[in-house]
């Protein structure tokens, strides 16, 4: 089925995606947010574009896609990104999930397409940048975070109209395999306590003895970037 009922943030749509050849026999997919929200208006927008497919071999006849199309906003990666912190982090993030999202912004989309313009932020260039965490050696789960705000940053730029629709041939998200932690033995656990500094003794101890997360107790010192990491990633064996 072309028209389907989706559900993002909690909201229920109605999305179309078409999947076609286009004339030349290359295989095309054309997805979007239907233009009018009911059933009805759905299938109608559909067979539009099922009608030009058919003539054409695109989902717009020779010039209705210009016509149609969003007007060049000008904007870059960095100014959209503005936007969406401003408005889309503050209304739909919680806060841990704005201090994940900006952590990536900041250390490495921004840094890598900022100055691009909106439109340039594709799925090659998103599938580029995967190739080059995955070559530094950066864990699946840390790609995929990657990915997730490059597409909700290009989803608010197409709400917005900077862009028509969604770039075509975004990567996939990698599975990721489940974490197996060791818990350290009471001697372990007595070895690190007297090697910690007085600064971290008391997280250390928390962790241990009250099973408090790691992550939890570390955010006074930065959002789980003091130095310990947890008990689990901290004990080295020695």
């Amino acid at each position: 089925m072309a028209v389907r009922k989706m559900t993002r943030r909690g909201k229920m749509f109605l999305f179309i995606d078409l999947r076609y050849r286009r004339a030349d026999g290359s295989k095309g997919r054309f997805r979007r947010d239907a233009k009018g929200q009911t059933m009805a208006a759905a299938r109608e927008e559909e067979k539009r574009y099922l009608l030009n497919i058919a003539q054409h071999g695109e989902p717009y006849a020779p010039g209705e896609a210009e016509a149609g199309a969003v007007p060049r906003s000008g904007k870059t990666f960095r100014d959209v990104v503005e936007e969406y912190r401003a408005t889309f982090m503050v209304t739909e993030l919680k806060v841990s999930s704005r201090r994940g999202y900006a952590a990536l912004l900041e250390g490495t989309l921004l840094p890598r397409f900022g100055e691009l313009a909106i439109g340039k932020v594709d799925g090659a260039a998103a599938a580029q940048l995967d190739l080059e965490l995955s070559e530094r050696g950066l864990a699946r789960a840390t790609r995929n975070n990657v990915q997730v705000v490059i597409r909700s940053v290009l989803r608010f730029a197409v709400a917005r109209k900077y862009l028509r629709a969604m770039p075509e041939g975004m990567s996939r998200l990698k599975a990721v395999g489940q974490s197996i932690l060791e818990i350290p033995s009471d001697e372990e656990v007595e070895r690190i306590l007297a090697a910690a500094s007085e600064r971290h003794r008391v997280s250390f101890a928390l962790m241990a003895y009250a099973g408090l997360r790691g992550r939890t107790r570390c955010g006074r010192y930065g959002g789980g970037m003091c130095g310990c990491g947890g008990m689990g990633r901290s004990w080295a064996g020695s």
